[in-house]
């Protein structure tokens, strides 16, 4: 019997051998730098968003692919994982950073074309690459896309290097370009660069011979040679009929067409019908020619482009789109644009994928299609991200060009890459110069071809720089050429130097190199995260390299003629080069002077020496030995400054801008806030159960940390009494930092912190002057090595201008406390009532009412009351929804009204007291009078709150008249004239002129004793002349019988006392006039009280 699998050896499963064991333990190496310490780095703008939108599709709370924010894969894997492991910095990190290490293990696979040596180099130099380690460290798409990336390359390559042409390498294949696409636009550049390097390869295959002497004859490939001329009949008639629904539609016109459903359907059968009559075609055909076992033969490299070319067609549609003069981002009135040209480019695509290998094609059509249409669809619940992902993932990409995010300068990698990547651009550089410079005649006039296109480009630029008259038109043509040529030579050269298809990978990497420099170059978005997709080739390249020199060295006999000592005495003479270049000798005869001086001759010694016993190695290990060895010392301490360079990066200066591999970057602040609101919460009230309110401007990266905060408080632009109550804690950019400092300042202690900060942008201005004095004068260039080397500025990071602030608000009592600010306890002081020295009592002469009920006499939730010229008393008896008239000694005299609630369904309680007379429904009714004022023509005005009136009555109780209707201005004192939300108290001055506080809408209105508006003040808002439920009115008027006077105003919520004078541009007689008041701040005076904000417990 078979033992089971149970019962085997562990060892036996693999065989061990020490390239293994040394490509486990840097697996091992790279996982470690990249999950360990997740949370030391607060998540920077568009981190965050990244992580809350996929926490939006954990909670159940939706998530629709939006091309803004990239691709949909990274927020389904972010929200896997916090299913898994929880929601937190870690789990939003750990993703990209095992993918990250599935980059390492990946290059395992290239040892077929670059060597073991150079893979394991490549690998080491991709484990220990700034770049790639802290963006494998960040929540962002580059580090997955660049895994299923470098996966494309693998299949690609296998396939053609494999004589079985097995079709799993196509369908692993088109599944990496589905999941590239789902995760970021940059896999457009990654496609178009394999993709143009196999057209190339094609043509070098077909034609390569003519130029190549010695051009392996197994390597020809004729591409079109087995296709017949039925084959040819059945390609133009199926693309042509693909593309008879985008003519029908341009030129009927249909985009214009209404849009109910018998004209949708009609549109729909226009555009579908062409191209799918063309696939049925095509598909009838192959099935005949395959029952006749007639199969076109094509070669490796034409599969490939097939395959690949036919997957993306469709998303390529908007440079269609455009040029129709439709908008690809348009998914409402423009969609039937758009799903035309999609329509028949998918007609196209499977004609062209039929004839070229129906079974192969469908299976990966299918598993291509498969993996997008779920992710970006969001597992089948939202139908417009097939639109937003084929059509806007390249519409939005190409309109964001010109947008150019950053306003990066065209050199900006050119400056970023060689301050951390400088190891591998170093190591790239040779296999770079194989593919251009070698001798044969073709690369030798591609070479000088190139260098001549490249000349007069930038000789046009120059003269266009000082005035010339060259068209643009010309300058875009010579770059174009000049791109051309440049591609053209690597890839030239490449496929010369490895012309069997083994050896297409090599030759693919300075093609790749290149085209990666250029295409991030001449890109409008210039950004950090995208010099990852720069590094990653030259790593590759790098280690191939590297692997090469490695395994030209005889180690056992170098080692045995003194190779250890040509590296000790290769550090020391890079030791003293740069004790000589640093020193600055013969300056003058001071004590410091002589010191330099001596410093500098002792290297220049020192340095000689070195070379007279590295030139005595020499003859025992051999000049190329001895360069080989020296290079490779220098390659080390280059790759321990790397290490040196990524750990200050990912560990030290993570929170950091001065470096410059960050943009936009999230300060250590909000992380350090975030662990001390925690502490606060988990000390007061539980763990997260905390209250904290926050604004717009601070909501980057707070939405995220406080995502799982129940009682988390947005409150956007507009800060409020409401936003802040029952929270200890608020966050508050500096944007709304004034509107929010009245509300808090006298409760709350203020910190100042930073938001998001970004690196120094100085080389935005550079000029050659200035390149020029960095050169010459020794403390520029001491500076500009400061922060070459060890990222020093003159700018402490505590001064940095380059900053968005906000402030943490903490309030006192929750702070004094839990912190301890490192001061004398203080002694508490006993609480002392503000107002016991004013306070009198005074006994009631008189009591008027019978308690509280309906009768004649009895109250219920009196609010106001006003005294005639004759002592007549009159009161709102608001709870009864009447006035009730006392005569001076407190005898009822009389009462009217009752409850009337017009702005209820049904009015209930409202009548029309005059049947077909003039009065109207509720006339004379009221619901909560709260305010009454007898006026100087002796009528008693009334504030019908929840009516939302003033109401006029005589002194016996009749109606007079009225005015007013519900409206709300949303706290601000414009608009609405007229009307009110809550009318409380009213006030008269001198000539009549009414006051109403309109509690709800925060203002003062003022009228003519008729009703006509003439003013309001106020709005919402703590600084002066604000109100927050402004109730109570008091006037003292002119002395003089003029208009206005003194307003005091019981600012309620605000807990104040407001004073205003009030003037009039006019006076005004009591009927009214043409002037209007204007309200000027006097004072105020804060109230130790009134801090309740109930409806009912006004002042």
């Amino acid at each position: 019997d078979q033992p089971s699998w149970l019962d085997r050896s562990l060892v036996s499963l693999t065989t061990w051998n020490w390239e293994k064991a040394a490509w486990t333990a840097l697996l091992i190496v790279a996982l470690v730098i990249r999950v360990v310490a997740l949370n030391n780095r607060t998540a920077s703008h568009d981190e965050s968003e990244h992580a809350w939108f996929a926490y939006n599709l954990f909670t159940g709370a939706g998530y629709q692919h939006s091309p803004v924010y990239h691709g949909p894969f990274a927020y389904h894997v972010l929200a896997l994982f916090y299913l898994l492991f929880g929601v937190s910095d870690v789990t939003a990190r750990l993703p990209t950073a095992l993918f990250g290490v599935g980059i390492v293990w990946l290059i395992w696979f290239m040892r077929p074309w670059i060597g073991r040596f150079g893979a394991f180099f490549a690998a080491l130099m991709v484990t220990i690459s700034p770049a790639l380690l802290h963006y494998a460290r960040h929540t962002r798409h580059d580090t997955f896309e660049i895994f299923f990336a470098v996966l494309l390359l693998i299949a690609v390559f296998r396939y053609l290097a494999d004589n079985e042409r097995s079709a799993h390498w196509l369908y692993i294949g088109a599944a990496a370009l589905s999941f590239m696409l789902a995760i970021k636009e940059v896999a457009f550049i990654d496609g178009a660069v394999l993709g143009l390097f196999l057209v190339l390869v094609i043509l070098y295959r077909w034609q390569g011979w003519r130029l190549k002497r010695d051009y392996p004859d197994e390597e020809r490939e004729a591409p079109l040679a087995s296709t017949s001329r039925s084959d040819w009949l059945v390609l133009v008639g199926g693309i042509v009929l693909s593309m008879v629904g985008v003519a029908v539609f341009r030129l009927l016109g249909l985009a214009d067409a209404g849009a109910d459903a018998l004209n949708t359907g009609i549109k729909l059968a226009v555009l579908i019908a062409p191209p799918l009559i063309a696939i049925v075609m095509a598909g009838l055909y192959v099935r005949r020619r395959e029952n006749d076992e007639i199969q076109p033969a094509f070669g490796v490299a034409t599969d490939a482009v097939v395959l690949l070319a036919t997957l993306i067609l469709p998303w390529l549609s908007p440079f269609l789109i455009k040029a129709l003069g439709y908008d690809p981002l348009n998914y409402t009135t423009g969609i039937m644009a758009s799903f035309s040209v999609v329509a028949a480019l998918v007609g196209v695509a499977a004609v062209v994928g039929l004839l070229w290998n129906a079974r192969r094609w469908l299976v990966a059509a299918a598993i291509f299609t498969g993996i997008f249409v779920v992710f970006f669809t969001t597992f089948f619940t939202n139908g417009q991200g097939v639109a937003t992902g084929v059509v806007g993932s390249l519409g939005h990409w190409l309109s964001q060009q010109e947008v150019a995010r950053g306003g990066q300068p065209w050199y900006y990698y050119l400056l970023v890459t060689p301050l951390y990547e400088f190891l591998p651009l170093l190591l790239s550089i040779p296999v770079l110069f194989r593919a251009f410079v070698q001798r044969n005649r073709v690369s030798i006039v591609l070479l000088i071809a190139t260098l001549v296109s490249i000349g007069l480009w930038l000789g046009l630029g120059v003269l266009r720089g000082e005035g010339g008259t060259e068209s643009s038109l010309v300058n875009d043509g010579l770059r174009a050429i000049a791109l051309m040529l440049i591609f053209l030579t690597a890839a030239w050269g490449g496929l010369n130097a490895h012309a069997r298809r083994g050896q297409y990978f090599v030759a693919f990497l300075p093609f790749l190199i290149l085209f990666n420099w250029i295409a991030y170059t001449i890109a409008g978005e210039k950004m950090p995260w995208l010099v990852t997709h720069i590094s990653l080739p030259m790593c590759i390249a790098g280690g191939y390299w590297l692997g090469t020199v490695v395994e030209r060295v005889e180690w056992r006999t170098a080692w045995r003629r003194g190779a250890l000592w040509a590296g000790l005495l290769t550090v020391v003479f890079i030791a003293a080069l740069m004790g000589v270049l640093r020193s600055q000798p013969f300056q003058d005869r001071s004590l410091a002077g002589l010191s330099n001086t001596s410093q500098w001759l002792a290297a220049l010694v020192v340095g000689g020496v070195t070379i007279f016993l590295l030139a005595k190695l020499a003859g025992r290990l051999g000049t190329r030995t001895l360069l080989r060895i020296s290079g490779l010392t220098v390659v080390l301490l280059l790759g321990l400054w790397t290490v040196r360079t990524s750990y200050a990066l990912s560990f030290i200066n993570q929170n950091y801008v001065n470096e410059y591999l960050f943009y936009a970057h999230a300060s250590p602040d909000p992380l350090m806030d975030m662990r001390e609101i925690e502490d606060i919460s988990r000390r007061t009230v539980g763990d997260k159960q905390l209250r904290i309110a926050y604004d717009d401007d601070a909501s980057w990266p707070f939405n995220w940390y406080l995502s799982t905060w129940p009682n988390a408080a947005y409150f956007g632009a507009t800060p409020s009494r409401e936003a802040f109550a029952d929270a200890p804690v608020a966050l508050v950019g500096s944007k709304n930092l004034d509107q929010a400092r009245p509300y808090l300042a006298r409760d709350y202690y203020e910190f100042d912190r930073r938001l998001i900060w970004w690196p120094n942008e100085d080389y935005k201005n550079v000029t050659w002057d200035k390149i020029k004095l960095g050169i010459t004068d020794p403390t520029k260039r001491r500076e500009f090595l400061d922060v070459v080397l060890w990222r020093k500025f003159t700018t402490p990071m505590s001064q940095w201008p380059l900053v968005h602030r906000y402030s943490l608000f903490v309030r006192k009592d929750v702070a004094n406390e839990l912190w301890d600010f490192g001061a004398e306890p203080a002694a508490f002081a006993p609480i002392v009532d503000p107002y016991e020295q004013g306070m009198r009592e005074v006994a009631a002469s008189q009591i008027i009412g019978f308690g509280q009920g309906v009768s004649d006499g009895q109250l219920n939730t009196p609010r106001n009351m006003a005294v005639a010229a004759d002592g007549t008393i009159y009161v709102a008896d608001s709870g009864n929804h009447r006035i009730q008239a006392f005569a001076a000694d407190g005898t009822p005299l009389r009462s009217w009204g009752t409850s009337c609630e017009l702005y209820t369904d049904g009015q209930p309680g409202c009548v029309d007291p005059d049947g077909s007379g003039p009065l109207q429904v509720g006339d004379g009714q009221m619901r909560e009078p709260w305010g009454i004022a007898i006026g100087p023509d002796g009528n008693i005005y009334v504030a019908d709150t929840w009516n939302h009136r003033v109401i006029v009555f005589d002194p016996d109780g009749n109606f007079v008249r009225k005015w007013g209707t519900f409206v709300t201005t949303n706290g601000e004192a414009v608009g609405g004239e007229g009307g009110f939300w809550g009318p409380r108290a009213i006030a008269f001055d001198a000539v009549g002129n009414l006051y109403v506080t309109d509690t709800g809408n925060k203002r003062v209105q003022v009228f003519d004793s008729d009703g006509g508006f003439l003013g309001q003040y106020g709005g919402g808002g703590v600084v002066p002349g604000r109100f927050d439920e402004p109730v109570g009115l008091a006037l003292l008027p002119n002395a003089a019988g003029a208009p206005g006077g003194t307003l005091f105003v019981a600012d309620t919520w605000n807990r104040r006392v407001q004073v205003f004078d009030v003037t009039f541009t006019d006076n005004l007689s009591g009927g009214g006039g043409a002037g209007r008041p204007e309200f000027t701040f006097v004072r105020e005076w804060p109230i130790e009280g009134w801090s309740s904000q109930s409806v009912v417990n006004k002042p």
